[in-house]
């Protein structure tokens, strides 16, 4: 019978043949990249399938592929219905991200695509081996280095830029002591092999043998290790105060495919690790007196200080792929303050309070796929972006959106995802996070609802950001870089390769703004598996999550975008016969000079015009 973890068996093996394949075409970028779509995409197909099987049955079954008794670890695979979201995860971008590879990576046409898809393929590899295996220290070790080295690899591609490889090696550091923190919680934690009670030898470093001998370890040391834990996948993730260090640099220097890998996929994995490691690693026995509050409180400070200093900071910015680099420091705040609110209400002993928790962990886990979605996406429309003007400068740009119209619609989707807009993906998510800590302002801990007005005025922040990204790339008059392109003659196009692949991700960020109740009904399967942390009485009167909609625990809050689209509707034919009513006649001039002949570029309004006073006063802005 197939099993999700032989379907990511299998998985790892397509990737394995991805990665060795098309260095047949060490010329060809075209042809290399079609082969890589090929294995990409039936190995995608094999990780989906996983997920699918393991979500709809009740249990799966660990497979052990590789054991070695004396220094206590093996190769064992458990798709359980945590890793099977992020397996799900990975495997979904990595279709349009290697789509769009084919053409775009013609940018590069003195570098050899082979050594490119071997390093690619080997990330692949190594992130659906991370957030599958059970082994916490040796095989741990093995996959966090494939993903940090192929990453490094990748990151510093175009090596004739020495940015690139000072962001590359930045990178490469920075994951080399999350690497080694982590690591040395393990260490702490581990005490020896155990055999379950129908005969199985679990091994020393193995998560169950971890999790079994977690309540005989000493109380200072587990705090220690759970420190360590946090500051190691705080680190892959982008978390305060260590994202910015490194993830700004690194996102910006990589292919823009890789740059939608990097920050769709990639520094997921470390929300994967917080998640696993502070909400699946406590056992029963332990839980009555872990400090779940007491990381709660800490983490959500965490993610509060991350979601707001990320996007400030990107407000600040002016090249295309550095603004959306900082903009997934702030959305991974969103994801580590829900997991933070969901640690301090789920062990209360108030059953509402505890679903409320519970309902903050969906809506950190539905953001985690939402970003990954909708910011691969924005990845992708800045490639398209460089593949027609050869910048990333925002100055410089302007009127794209009649040369790239597909690019332009599926940025604007994107970009009112992200702000949280309604009938959005990144609204359905962020209303999950921010209602719970809010009404839990009212049956409990009242501070909560400080991180999530916070959380509600950096959206606002995030709106402000989109809206000069999007204004100044595709909207107004021609910019340089777009009048250089015609006076050049270039054929400036956009690749169906890049329509599909955004058009793609677009449509999921509609569905599930649109559909959220598929989202929800996703994500609350994880938690409500973790049957130790989660009560009977809060599984079985948690959630209703309509097709159409959410609702949270006891019908406290509801949203149903289905009742939302005629209101926006008439809200929208009302301003529209409002602003034609007095039939006002529009015209068009030339800005008056002084009598000089104007110039068309020095008169437009570029991105360094926006916001400027708000840029100089915002406070906890790391002025550059």
């Amino acid at each position: 019978m197939l099993s999700s973890e032989k379907c990511i068996i299998i998985t790892m093996l397509l990737c394995i043949a991805g990665a060795l394949f098309p260095s047949l075409y060490k010329k060809s970028w075209i042809n290399a990249g079609k082969i890589a779509f090929g294995f990409g995409f039936l190995a995608s197909l094999a990780a989906i399938l996983g997920s699918i099987i393991s979500l709809s049955s009740s249990q799966s079954t660990p497979l052990t592929l590789f054991a070695y008794e004396k220094l206590g670890f093996s190769l064992k695979l458990h798709v359980d219905e945590l890793s099977a979201v992020f397996v799900l995860l990975i495997s979904v971008i990595t279709i349009p991200a290697l789509l769009f590879c084919i053409r775009y990576m013609e940018h590069y046409k003195n570098q050899n695509p082979g050594w490119f898809y071997f390093n690619l393929f080997l990330f692949l590899f190594a992130m659906y081996g991370l957030v599958t295996t059970t082994d916490m220290m040796y095989f741990f070790f093995i996959f966090w280095q494939m993903m940090t080295i192929t990453g490094w690899l990748l990151i510093k591609f175009d090596k004739n830029n020495p940015q690139n490889i000072l962001a590359a090696r930045k990178f490469l550091v920075m994951m080399q002591i999350a690497c080694f923190v982590t690591m040395i919680g393990a260490g702490i934690l581990a005490k020896d092999n155990y055999v379950t009670s129908s005969g199985e030898l679990i091994l020393k470093y193995d998560f169950e043998s971890v999790r079994h001998y977690l309540p005989t370890v000493d109380s200072r040391a587990s705090v220690f290790a759970f420190l360590m834990f946090l500051i190691g996948f705080g680190i892959k993730m982008g978390m305060w105060p260590f994202g910015k260090i490194w993830l700004p640099d690194a996102h910006p220097a990589a292919p823009s495919p890789v740059s939608a890998l990097l920050s769709g996929v990639m520094i997921k994995t470390g929300v994967y690790g917080l998640m696993r490691y502070f909400l699946w690693l406590p056992s029963k026995e332990i839980l009555p007196i872990f400090p779940f509050k007491e990381w709660g409180y800490a983490i959500t400070i965490l993610g509060t200080i991350t979601l707001y200093t990320g996007t400030a900071m990107a407000l600040r910015q002016h090249q295309a792929k550095r603004l959306l680099a900082f903009h997934s420091i702030g959305q991974i705040g969103y994801i580590i303050f829900g997991a933070g609110a969901c640690m301090v209400l789920i062990r209360d002993s108030s059953t509402l309070l505890q679903g409320l928790g519970v309902l903050a962990f969906c809506g950190s886990l539905f953001h985690t796929i939402n970003h990954g979605l909708f910011k691969s996406l924005l990845f992708l429309n800045a490639g398209s972006f460089i593949y027609a003007t050869g910048i990333q400068d925002l100055n410089k740009a302007g009127g794209l959106s009649k040369i790239l119209p597909w690019t332009a619609a599926t940025a604007l989707i994107a970009s009112l995802s992200i702000s949280g807009v309604p009938l959005f993906n990144g609204f359905a998510s962020k209303w999950l996070i921010i209602v719970p800590s809010i009404l839990a302002h009212t049956n409990g801990p009242g501070i909560l609802a400080i991180p999530a007005i916070i959380a509600m005025a950096t959206s606002a922040i995030t709106l402000a950001s989109f809206v000069k990204y999007f204004g100044t790339m595709f909207l107004g008059a021609p910019g340089s870089a777009l009048i250089k392109s015609e006076k050049q003659k270039d054929f400036i196009f956009e690749p169906w390769q890049a329509i599909f692949s955004q058009v793609y991700l677009s449509i999921f960020c509609v569905l599930l703004g649109i559909l959220p109740g598929l989202g929800l009904t996703l994500v609350s399967k994880t938690i409500l598996s973790n049957a130790d942390l989660v009560s009977a009485q809060v599984s079985n009167n948690l959630i209703n999550a309509e097709f159409f909609g959410e609702s949270v625990f006891n019908n406290y809050a509801i949203f149903i975008p289905a009742f939302l689209i005629p209101v926006i509707l008439l809200a929208l034919v009302m301003g529209i016969f409002v602003g034609t009513a007095g039939r006002a006649q529009k015209r068009r001039a030339k800005p008056w000079a002084c009598g000089y002949e104007p110039d068309d570029i020095n008169y437009r309004f570029t991105a360094n015009h926006y916001y400027s006073e708000a840029k100089k006063n915002l406070p906890f802005i790391d002025h550059e």
